[in-house]
């Protein structure tokens, strides 16, 4: 989609930083340009792209995407991945972020068994809770790990509050709700927690999770 081009082409480059270096690295980039060069004159760019490559940890990949979001910011050119988009992205991290720290403070508890947090686990997530055939795949990878099955915002919720469950079921309401904030606090941290708050994903039905 072509913008109108203008002097003030740096204002058009977060979205672009957004849609060349995705929502974790995304975020810090713009909010280090935001803080740093946005109202700095054109010859800003230079030193925005090595700086933000060590403040960022950048890759080679990521430095070369970099100056392409520039160019596309000069040209006039966006191409920035939908809100939706961005906000399904966020939340996906938020939420694993979530699940792993419950998981970590569930079976840290001498008490409770792995076994007896999945047997839980599957029955808040049966069939009827609304996740369907993404049940077992979850189940999976909260045992296994690997790479976390990709959900929508809806189901990414029932996830979370099936876990907030089955851990105050498993070690009781007072330690179920101290384990969770706990994981929400943690989660508020995060860069792309300013785009779908943790606490949105504790309730399945949360306007944030249905609304674009």
């Amino acid at each position: 989609m072509k913008a109108p081009k203008s002097a003030s082409w740096w204002h058009a480059l977060p979205d672009t930083l957004m849609a060349a270096l995705g929502p974790v690295k995304g975020e810090l980039a713009v909010h280090y340009w935001q803080s740093h060069y946005a109202n700095k004159p054109d010859s800003a760019a230079i030193p925005f792209m090595r700086d933000v490559a060590a403040e960022c940890d950048l890759s080679s990949a990521e430095r070369q995407a970099v100056r392409t979001a520039i160019h596309r910011a000069r040209s006039g050119i966006t191409n920035a991945a939908p809100q939706s988009d961005q906000k399904l992205l966020a939340g996906r991290v938020v939420a694993r972020h979530l699940l792993l720290l419950m998981r970590r403070e569930i079976f840290a508890e001498p008490e409770v068994s792995q076994r007896e947090f999945i047997g839980v686990l599957t029955q808040q997530m049966a069939p009827g809770k609304g996740l369907h055939e993404m049940a077992a795949p979850v189940l999976g990878w909260l045992v296994q790990g690997g790479k976390m099955p990709e959900l929508s915002l809806p189901s990414l919720g029932m996830v979370v509050h099936a876990c907030y469950v089955t851990a105050c079921k498993v070690l009781g309401p007072v330690r179920g709700d101290e384990i969770l904030t706990m994981a929400v606090t943690s989660a508020s941290k995060l860069p792309e927690a300013r785009r779908l708050p943790p606490n949105a994903l504790i309730y399945p039905n949360h306007p944030a999770l249905t609304s674009a």
